[in-house]
């Protein structure tokens, strides 16, 4: 047998055998899905950055009263919905003289949501739900009337979502072309803040800076896969600046301040305020 004649049976032998593979081994089934997620309002810490005055403070609020303007799209490909109102508890306990360390937990609340787009998928009734934590520290000058408060925060976040499924192409013989699923997806967020404030008598005037990433989910995609996956994403690092006041009567101060979110990405939103009631413990 010369050396074309053997060319030719390896190349009909491999014909051969890709087809068997082919029919053994089928390609992978493909899936149309859109989704959409309900996520958290980006707001800040409801503090003034200055150190606390007792070894326990409890604090209580709404990181987002409402916003002055309907929240838009920053990212045209993003399925996302976020909350109208948002509330905030912290327990927070000081370390040394000027450090503090927090328990933190935030939730949306209310069933009305603002959504990018009104014809994106239908999510089901939940709330986007954080817990975590805070190390924080206070740089204050020598009469404690100036500090500048350093924060660094994570949080874990139960967000609900749903995926619409619709396969497309080589699609399973004995399973449905078409599913929805509801459940909740996991994800973590990093958060810092940099708060300059300045205390006289009963009154703290302060502002500052935080950052933290702002979840989100493509709306549309395909997948060539059985497995589902809801795809939630970390997002971009979101930066907020805000400005507030506070006042102390004995053991309880009131806090009001307004922030605004200077990243447009995923969404584009406007002014929001923010207050909380603080009570310092023995």
């Amino acid at each position: 047998m010369g050396r074309s004649s053997s060319r030719l049976v390896v190349v009909v032998a491999s014909l051969v055998a890709s087809g068997a593979l082919a029919g053994c081994f089928p390609p992978p089934p493909v899936y149309r899905v859109q989704r959409s997620a309900r996520v958290f309002h980006p707001t800040v810490p409801l503090r003034t950055g200055q150190a606390l005055t007792g070894p326990v403070e409890l604090s209580f609020g709404a990181s987002n009263v409402g916003d002055t303007q309907k929240p838009r799209p920053g990212d045209a490909g993003a399925g996302i919905e976020v909350p109208r109102h948002q509330v905030r508890g912290e327990l927070r306990m000081r370390v040394g003289v000027n450090g503090e360390v927090a328990a933190i937990h935030e939730r949306s609340i209310g069933s009305r949501m603002y959504k990018l787009d009104d014809t994106q998928a239908e999510i089901e009734d939940g709330a986007a739900i954080g817990s975590g934590g805070s190390l924080r520290y206070a740089v204050v000058s020598a009469d404690r009337k100036l500090a500048l408060g350093l924060d660094l925060e994570v949080m874990l976040w139960q967000l609900p979502y749903v995926e619409h499924r619709t396969c497309v192409e080589n699609c399973p013989e004995y399973e449905p072309t078409s599913t929805v699923e509801h459940d909740r997806a996991s994800q973590a967020t990093v958060g810092f803040g940099l708060t300059p404030s300045y205390r006289d008598g009963r009154w703290t005037v302060f502002g500052g800076v935080f950052a933290r990433n702002h979840p989100t989910i493509d709306r549309k995609g395909t997948e060539l896969t059985t497995e589902n996956d809801e795809d939630l994403e970390g997002g971009r690092r979101n930066v907020l600046v805000h400005a507030g006041f506070a006042v102390r009567l004995g053991p309880v101060s009131a806090l009001v301040l307004v922030n605004q979110n200077l990243t447009q990405d995923p969404v584009h939103y406007g002014p929001g305020v923010g207050l909380a009631l603080s009570a310092t413990l023995p």
